[in-house]
């Protein structure tokens, strides 16, 4: 028997599984999700946190723009010129797909009509049989409609076992939320309250009258309010509780937590606090690695959406890969000291003009580039000094 037919063999007898999947967690047979998704949702969208991050994610995403890749020609022109026609859906479609995985870790993508749509997640049950194998789509709200496998692309970013549903990221955020919300709502109540400290009057005389008439100045008086005493008095800070409970380095506890869950570095944010150069780097190394699966997720899943609409395959859609403006100068620079890259090359990378010079056209061996550099500040120096001289400078130069 040759190894075809072994292979074949096998196949065949492993078509049929054994071993049967769970159904304690949402079940299989497209019983309605018991997580409260609105509920999950609505919160979060109260957060600020949560948005910024969310946000980052979409802009990470979708702004390097993307490039359709096929070997046939003509299959790559039909494709682009149908995305050219259709580019606000797109980006629209991209930033949605990306809110609903970075949401609820999956996204329904529906390809019956002419351009793929988005499906509430919530609105959606799966129904599979014993071994955990999708059979068909249900669809709850507002009415009930079945799809078939070839009508719906199912994307999961974070698959839990052999869970019917992932579990939502919202639903791992639920009593961080809550919390940062009352811890707020409680600094706000103190800060109202008791946010000037309280003082205490202390007076050493023995005049009785002279106290009790400053007593009655006192407890008439606003926050804020100037007062002038007469006498051995002495003043003194009761604290505040609004310093005391430290309720700001509660909060900021909380949004770091949420911050690391969603994977984005603070300095994205604009935060900048405690941050060093080598941090920064780091920590936006992780975040790029994470829009890169990101990206080839959303990817996927819309080259099979767009080849399933317009029945052709052969072509792949892929995203450009996002990075920081620090990387990228950091990055450019180092390949046109490698070689790598020509000058022109590296001025187009950073959105710079070309330059009509022989040398800028074509890459560089590093001893090259290094004796150019050298001359070039030579002259440079050079014609700084017959500037500064006020004489003529040469030709040369």
């Amino acid at each position: 028997m040759s190894i075809i037919d072994r292979l074949f063999k096998k196949s065949k007898g492993a078509e049929r599984p054994k071993a049967f999947t769970s159904t304690a967690i949402d079940g299989y047979w497209g019983e309605p999700r018991e997580v409260d998704y609105r509920g999950l949702l609505r919160l979060a969208l109260s957060d600020a946190s949560v948005r910024m991050c969310i946000d980052a994610y979409i802009a990470a995403t979708a702004s390097p723009g993307y490039r359709v890749v096929s070997p046939d020609e003509v299959a790559r022109s039909v494709v682009e010129a149908y995305l050219a026609e259709r580019s606000v859906e797109l980006g629209g479609l991209v930033k949605r797909l990306v809110s609903s995985l970075m949401f609820f870790d999956e996204a329904f993508i529906e390809t019956t009509s002419d351009f793929p749509r988005l499906i509430a997640p919530w609105t959606v049950s799966i129904v599979r049989d014993e071994y955990g194998r999708v059979e068909r789509y249900i669809q709850h709200e507002p009415r009930r409609v079945e799809l078939g496998l070839d009508e719906m692309v199912h994307v999961v970013s974070t698959p839990y076992l052999d869970f019917a549903y992932p579990i939502p990221r919202l639903q791992t955020l639920y009593r961080l939320i809550l919390t940062k919300r009352e811890a707020e709502v409680f600094y706000y109540q103190v800060l109202m309250r008791k946010g000037i400290p309280a003082k205490a009057f202390i007076y050493r005389g023995l005049d009785a009258a002279t106290f009790n008439e400053a007593v009655r100045a006192v407890q008439g008086s606003k926050p804020g309010d100037t007062l002038a005493l007469m006498g051995d008095w002495t003043v003194q800070d009761l604290g505040s509780p609004v310093k005391d409970l430290e309720l700001h380095r509660t909060i900021e506890s909380i949004e770091q937590r949420i911050l690391a869950l969603f994977g984005v570095p603070r300095i994205i944010l604009g935060f900048t606090e405690a941050a060093t150069l080598e941090t920064s780097r780091n920590q936006l190394v992780v975040f790029q690695q994470r829009v890169r699966d990101l990206q080839e997720l959303v990817a996927t899943a819309l080259t099979e959406a767009f080849k399933r609409i317009l029945g052709a395959g052969g072509f792949t859609l892929k995203f450009n890969e996002w990075t920081s403006a620090e990387q990228l100068t950091r990055l450019t620079a180092q390949k046109l000291e490698a070689g790598i890259i020509s000058i022109n090359e590296a001025r187009a990378l950073l959105g710079l003009p070309e330059l009509e010079l022989e040398y800028a056209k074509i890459p560089l061996p590093p001893v090259v580039s290094k004796v150019l550099g050298e001359r070039l500040s030579e002259a440079l120096d050079e014609l700084a000094a017959g500037l500064l001289r006020g004489g003529p400078v040469s030709a040369e130069t």
